[in-house]
């Protein structure tokens, strides 16, 4: 019982281990690094929500333009070739959303057949 009483007061005496300096230091790293990981994993979930949105707004265009559901406007498309002096005006409908998305297909005369 004696010799355990001395190995306790020479272990409480000595001066290793760590002062309350370094254990403070330690706990302000430690928190400065969670600070930083949940600003990190704020500024992710932001951004996956602006892809998400453009990537829904996208995929909303497209289901448009491919399915030619409804044309949103009925247009002249004029066709002009380089190599010669021809130059044509094709009525069409447009199809899409209001991105840059756009499908075009040739206006159907009243008997079903394109002009």
């Amino acid at each position: 019982m004696h010799d355990l009483c001395r190995k306790l007061k020479r272990r409480l005496a000595s001066a290793a281990g760590e002062t309350l300096v370094e254990t403070l230091a330690a706990i302000l790293v430690a928190a400065l690094s969670v600070t930083l990981l949940v600003g990190g994993v704020n500024a992710a979930a932001q951004i996956d929500r602006a892809a998400q949105t453009a990537d829904d707004d996208f995929y909303a265009d497209l289901t448009a333009a491919e399915g030619q559901v409804e044309a949103s406007a009925a247009i002249t498309v004029t066709v002009t070739a380089q190599s010669e002096s021809f130059t044509a005006e094709i009525d069409a409908n447009l199809y899409g959303g209001e991105g840059d998305l756009r499908a075009y297909a040739r206006q159907e005369r009243e008997g079903g057949t394109a002009p």
